[in-house]
């Protein structure tokens, strides 16, 4: 999405309606983002909302040659991160269960057959499901691309911390990817 130079200018200029119109224009974007790492839509809503205030504090800084949406959004991550930071120790008080293994049943699953038969739906549901903290870290890492280190940098937190809470989240995935295809493969079977 191309946002328009003169639009831009006018936020910098403190015009209300424009910073409604940037708002609008952006939310949609913002909102995808911020639902990678909100369980809730209130809650990704809020992130874009602080996010977006701190967009138009500093559009005076932004320089025109750098691509809008991408200073946007990263901004709006930076806000994921300082949201992250401020619940860390509450996140880190949250116990997750430990993933019990799948009763016996057959784990094993070609990954290509795997995901032609899981909705790209199903799979958000599955990732949304993943304990908050765990959930932000592995989207900043696995979807978004961020290395160990950057992530470890932002948030203050150990590589190897960082590591672990990944290997965790794709365990738990993987399990869930397993169970689903068990369900819907014992479904299918059942209507035959």
């Amino acid at each position: 999405m191309q946002i328009d130079e003169k639009l831009i200018n006018a936020c910098r200029k403190g015009h209300r309606a424009s910073q409604v119109k940037l708002y609008e224009l952006c939310y949609p974007s913002l909102m995808s983002v911020c639902l990678r790492y909100r369980k809730s839509e209130g809650d990704a809503s809020e992130i874009v909302n602080i996010g977006m205030f701190k967009v138009l504090k500093s559009i005076g800084k932004y320089d025109s040659k750098t691509p809008f949406m991408p200073w946007v959004k990263r901004i709006v991550i930076n806000t994921i991160i300082d949201e992250y930071r401020k619940n860390k120790n509450r996140l880190e008080l949250q116990h997750s269960l430990p993933i019990e293994e799948l009763n016996g049943r057959d784990k094993r699953f070609d990954l290509n057959d795997a995901v032609s038969k899981i909705h790209c739906d199903e799979i958000w549901k599955m990732i949304k499901s993943l304990p908050e903290g765990r959930l932000e870290i592995f989207n900043l890492i696995a979807i978004d691309g961020f290395t160990y280190r950057e992530v470890g940098e932002e948030l203050g937190l150990n590589e190897n911390t960082l590591k672990w809470h990944v290997a965790e989240a794709r365990k738990q995935l993987k399990k869930q990817v397993g169970e689903y295809l068990y369900q819907t493969t014992n479904t299918r079977n059942e209507h035959v």
